[in-house]
């Protein structure tokens, strides 16, 4: 870091040098760079160049990010809630009520933990098939 002296009071200030953020890729190129450059000829760099290698294949195959494609993944990965349990729906499934003020919160994030395992395993993508299809036909019906 260079140092400058401060204008007003003549103190000295660090300056900040803010880099452009790096690919993987580059900051791997530059550091296997410095190292062939800065290394005897006794130094095994063969680690450093199989993952740049490596690192290379997988840009081929997975082109860096842009911003669109960001905004894309973030769209595409949007939550929307399926379902919610309450202590309530509990006691209208016949528990009863003294068992069910026992539960505390972390019981019942268990329980829908549980639950959503187990309707992810048993028909949550048959039911999100039939839910896509009919919004998808009502959506088609008005136009």
């Amino acid at each position: 870091m260079a140092e400058n002296m401060d204008q007003d009071n003549g103190a000295q200030n660090p300056e900040v040098t803010i880099l452009p953020k790096e690919s993987p890729h580059t900051l791997l190129s530059q550091a296997l760079f410095w190292l062939k450059f800065y290394s005897d000829n006794n130094t095994d760099l063969s680690p450093i160049e199989n993952a740049q290698d490596i690192l290379t294949r997988l840009l081929v195959l997975f082109p860096e990010n842009t911003s669109e494609k960001n905004d894309e993944i973030a769209f595409l990965n949007k939550d929307f809630e399926v379902c919610a349990i309450t202590r309530l729906d509990l006691i209208k499934a016949v528990f009863p009520k003294p068992i069910v003020l026992m539960l505390s919160d972390e019981d019942m994030h268990e329980i829908a933990s549980g639950m959503g395992d187990t309707y992810n395993n048993n028909g949550y993508w048959e039911d999100l098939d039939l839910a896509v299809n009919r919004t998808i036909r009502e959506k088609s019906e008005e136009m």
